[in-house]
């Protein structure tokens, strides 16, 4: 059977959600994440920092696209912080780090256009159902002149996936080639920069781009 396109869109929510539910309840527990290793986690959560603290200036405006509980920004206290997630569950973890959170779709973000100096999404667009959408969104939200953080699995094989636990979860896999296109060619991107993070199958890729003033 063919699944329409809007109850692809119902089943990749209750995914996401299903997953969140998983990841808040063990952090709770636990206070670690469920899905990754604790080395690879800091290691990735420093690096994405020390992008974001060399690309702001106290007062700019930054997104935390697909945010999950909020904490990459958690340091920043001189920056005026935004996080939007598909789960609403993250609200209470994200607003005690300091963001204030929205609930929405990468796809379709509820702020309005060049209102953000930087954006930062990071292991969420290998989940989203709409790459271009999502990143048309990113753009759309960034203003003129400012940058965009990007970091996914680097190179990942998603074979795992295919007949895993549930259907949407990693949906399409990146490495530098793929960001120098998706940046450059398809949507005009410049100064773009590639960086890694992590070892072995932990490891992650780091895209750093500017829109054109």
């Amino acid at each position: 059977m063919i699944v329409p396109v809007p109850e692809v869109r119902e089943l990749h929510a209750d995914d996401q959600a299903a997953i969140a539910r998983v990841y808040i309840d063990h952090w709770r527990e636990h206070g670690t994440n469920p899905f990754q290793d604790a080395a690879d986690i800091a290691a990735h959560l420093a690096e994405t920092r020390r992008i974001v603290d060399a690309v702001t200036s106290p007062g700019d405006k930054v997104l935390d696209a697909g945010c999950a509980m909020g904490e990459l920004l958690a340091p920043f206290a001189d920056l005026h912080r935004y996080g939007v997630d598909l789960v609403e569950d993250y609200r209470e973890l994200v607003e005690a780090n300091g963001v204030k959170f929205e609930t929405g779709e990468i796809e379709d973000l509820p702020f309005v256009g060049r209102l953000f100096d930087v954006v930062v999404a990071t292991d969420v667009l290998e989940h989203v159902l709409d790459l271009n959408a999502a990143m048309r969104e990113l753009l759309r939200v960034l203003r003129p002149g400012g940058v965009i953080i990007m970091r996914t699995p680097n190179a990942e094989d998603l074979a795992e996936y295919v007949n895993g636990e549930w259907d949407y979860v990693h949906l399409r896999r990146f490495d530098a080639p793929t960001f120098q296109l998706l940046c450059r060619r398809i949507f005009g991107l410049t100064d773009v920069a590639i960086g890694y993070s992590g070892h072995g199958r932990g490891q992650e890729i780091h895209c750093v781009a500017r829109k054109p003033a």
